[in-house]
């Protein structure tokens, strides 16, 4: 696998490739090793996101959403981290206003939630593919 094609790849995705090169000392096979990481946790996530939507648990949305913000941040994943911080603010700007048993609006999370599945899907389809396979 050569270097240019992954990086060309991962920038076309709105990677910050001097965050990720800088978290892996520019060592190749690291990346790669990070970013499997990062998705098959990305993955996990997105299925508790979405139960936590489901339920409307506006705490564990936002924690949820925190982690996926910081693990995005770190391997320089630029567009998940802005959506995970979105609906990370969104979760707590509803809980705020909520009092007793008023239920907030979800929509905006929703939405939110729509585009991160999507952003994931993207990824997983252009980077999966140059990942070493896993011995």
């Amino acid at each position: 696998m050569r270097a240019t094609s992954f990086h060309t790849t991962l920038c076309d995705l709105q990677f910050d490739l001097a965050q990720l090169q800088q978290l892996s000392d520019h060592d190749l096979a690291f990346e790669q090793e990070l970013l499997q990481l990062y998705l098959d946790d990305f993955q996990a996530q997105l299925k508790r996101l979405q139960s936590a939507i489901r339920a409307t648990a506006w705490l564990q949305i936002q924690q949820i959403a925190h982690h996926i913000k910081g693990a995005s941040a770190s391997v320089g994943a630029i567009l998940p981290a802005q959506l995970a911080t979105a609906i990370e603010q969104q979760a707590q700007q509803v809980q705020r206003q909520l009092s007793g048993d008023n239920i907030g609006d979800i929509g905006e999370i929703s939405a939110l939630y729509q585009q991160l599945v999507a952003q994931f899907e993207q990824m997983q389809q252009q980077i999966c593919p140059m990942l070493k396979p896993s011995d």
